[in-house]
């Protein structure tokens, strides 16, 4: 026998260099799920050196994700995970809303 996935409507957001920045320079949370390590930056010319942004249990690197730019962070039913651009693409689409 065959099985198709059943199609499940879920909530995702890209990590982006901005999205680091932002939580860098504005002193705001990053998405849900995800926490922040440690980073070394020049906020003078905003060169990144490196960071740790990790989706998953807070301070538990064994049981979390690092984060990638480009990653999507994925709250699915089962809890967040992290995939990669290609990936997603290849299992979601965007859903348009008509209103």
């Amino acid at each position: 026998m065959k099985y198709r996935k059943k199609p499940v409507t879920i909530e995702a957001i890209q990590f982006t260099e901005d999205i680091l920045w932002w939580f860098i320079l504005e002193d705001k949370p990053l998405p849900e799920g995800m926490w922040h390590e440690k980073s070394s930056y020049n906020t003078q010319n905003r060169k990144l050196h490196y960071y740790n942004v990790w989706c998953g249990p807070k301070n538990n690197t064994l049981e979390s994700t690092f984060v990638c730019f480009g990653d999507w962070i994925v709250y699915e039913p089962e809890g967040t995970k992290v995939y990669t651009d290609e990936y997603f693409k290849s299992i979601y689409e965007p859903i348009v809303e008509i209103f």
